[in-house]
């Protein structure tokens, strides 16, 4: 988990490395939050805790990867390109989110099962 820095003139997060001289920063990621958090410039996830709303929205985001099935696991998204995850898949990157949520506590049975079966489909 990094550090995260809200640019002066903005609401931003940035990593330590993209944010400016000046910049406030805040510990664990900028802290919990309802969905996964990223550098606003390199979108290298800031590993930030997420609240339970958070969870149910990974928990969508891994259902509707596994629903769209292996054409849109292999979309690579050019909105990526220069960033942290340029040439990734998208399965790659709710895969990310889906590792950082399997260790949480208080997931249904039928939850840890679907997160199971989605780091197992696509480790590939």
């Amino acid at each position: 988990m990094t550090n995260a820095y809200i640019e002066p003139e903005g609401c931003e997060l940035l990593c330590e490395t993209c944010a400016p001289d000046g910049a406030d920063g805040y510990p664990d990621g900028g802290g919990e939050a309802d969905c996964p958090q990223c550098c606003g410039q390199c979108h290298e996830p800031l590993g930030n805790a997420l609240t339970s709303d958070g969870v149910a929205y990974v928990i969508k985001a891994v259902r509707q990867s596994l629903r769209d099935g292996r054409a849109k696991r292999n979309t690579v998204y050019d909105c990526y390109n220069g960033t942290h995850y340029e040439g990734s898949r998208h399965c790659e990157i709710v895969r990310d989110w889906a590792r950082d949520v399997s260790w949480y506590g208080g997931l249904s049975p039928y939850d840890e099962q679907l997160l199971t079966r989605y780091l197992t489909w696509t480790d590939r």
